[in-house]
C-alpha cells in the first residue's frame, strides 16, 4: 500500500551489488556474531557485472514475474556507503539513470556515513527519491557489544539525525528481535527509541542462527534461545501494536536459505508463516499503532 501510494503503481526492488566487503570484516575484524554474507547475498549470477548489467537482468526478470514497470534500485549486500566516494557516487547515479528506476534504496551501517558521502546523498535526495536502510539492530549497547557490531546506540541515533539533515526521504531501521539477554520490554524500548529518533520505517528480523558463525557455536552450547513461530507471532504483534501508524513496516520476520539455517526452523512456507502472524492480529482484533505510546520510551535522540 505504501509503495503504491508513493509511486502511483506497483513497484518492486531490484537488488544490486557494489561487490565491496563489509567494513566490520576487513583489517582483521571478525564481523558481527550472527553474520555470514553468503547466507543473505543474492545468487552470484544475478549480481555479476556493472550496475547497469545487474539492473538489466533484474528488471527483466522481476518485471515479467510481477508485471511491473517501475523499480527501486536496492543496494542490498554489504555496507553501501563505505568505500571510495567517487565510486559510490558513480554507482548511485548509474542506478538512478536506468530506465524505470523510481527510487534508490541504500543499505548500510550507522558508522559508515562520512561527511563526503552524506554530501553526495543530500545532492541526490534533492532531485530523486533516496532511501537509506540502517542496520541498527537494537537500542541497547550491551546487545550491540555482544553482537560485535562495532558501534554503539549513540552512533545509530546520530546516523538517523545526519540522514534527516541530508534530506533522505525514507530511513528504515533494521531490528533484531530475540537477542540474548533482552527482555521483551527491552525490545519494545528499542522500537520506541528509533521511532522517536525519526526512523520512517522498520524491518523486523527474528534472531536466527546461521551455520559457520560464532552464534552457531554458542547455540550448540545451549546459550542462545530462539523463538518458535507461535511465540514470535505473539511478540511481533506486541511490537507492531506500539509502532506509530504512520511508520512503514517493510518486513515482519527474516529468512535464510535452508542450507545455512540452524535455528529456528519454522513449519510451513514463508507465506504460511506470514499468515500465522496475520492470524494473531485477527485473533486480537488488533492493528499497527493500536497501543502506541504504551511502554517505556527512552531518551537520547538528537533534535
Amino acid at each position: 500500500m505504501f509503495l503504491r501510494q508513493r509511486f502511483g503503481e506497483k513497484v518492486v526492488r531490484v537488488p544490486v551489488s557494489l561487490h565491496q566487503p563489509c567494513p566490520n570484516r576487513i583489517d582483521g575484524k571478525p564481523g558481527c556474531l550472527f553474520c555470514l554474507p553468503a547466507s543473505y547475498e543474492p545468487p552470484q549470477a544475478q549480481m555479476a557485472g556493472t550496475i547497469t548489467e545487474q539492473l538489466e537482468r533484474g528488471t527483466a526478470r522481476l518485471g515479467s514475474a510481477y508485471h511491473v514497470k517501475k523499480f527501486i534500485a536496492y543496494f542490498q549486500s554489504g555496507s553501501n556507503t563505505a568505500g571510495p566516494v567517487d565510486l559510490l557516487a558513480r554507482a548511485y547515479r548509474e542506478a538512478l539513470a536506468y530506465p524505470g528506476i523510481a527510487a534508490l534504496s541504500i543499505s548500510t551501517r550507522p558508522d559508515c556515513l562520512h561527511p563526503d558521502i552524506l554530501a553526495v546523498l543530500a545532492e541526490l535526495a534533492a532531485q530523486h527519491d533516496v532511501w537509506v536502510e540502517l542496520g541498527v539492530q537494537t537500542a541497547h549497547d550491551s546487545s550491540l557489544t555482544f553482537l560485535n557490531r562495532g558501534h554503539d546506540n549513540a552512533c545509530s541515533a546520530h546516523a538517523i539525525n545526519l540522514l534527516s539533515q541530508a534530506g533522505i526521504t525514507h530511513i528504515v531501521a533494521h531490528m533484531i528481535l530475540g537477542l540474548p539477554g533482552e527482555t521483551e520490554e527491552m525490545m519494545r524500548e528499542s522500537f520506541a527509541f528509533f521511532s522517536d529518533c525519526g526512523a520512517h520505517g522498520f524491518k523486523l528480523h527474528h534472531l536466527h542462527v546461521i551455520k559457520d558463525t560464532p552464534l552457531e557455536t554458542m547455540w550448540r552450547e545451549g546459550r542462545i534461545p530462539v523463538y518458535d513461530l507461535d511465540s514470535y507471532a505473539r511478540l511481533a504483534v506486541d511490537i507492531v501494536e506500539r509502532i506509530p501508524a504512520d511508520r512503514v513496516i517493510h518486513r515482519l520476520f527474516g529468512s535464510a536459505p535452508e542450507q545455512y539455517l540452524c535455528a529456528p526452523v519454522w513449519p510451513g512456507t514463508k507465506p504460511e508463516q506470514l499468515q500465522r502472524i496475520r492470524a494473531e492480529f485477527k485473533r486480537r482484533s488488533s492493528w499497527q499503532g493500536k497501543n502506541e505510546g504504551r511502554g517505556t520510551r527512552d531518551e537520547g535522540c538528537e533534535s
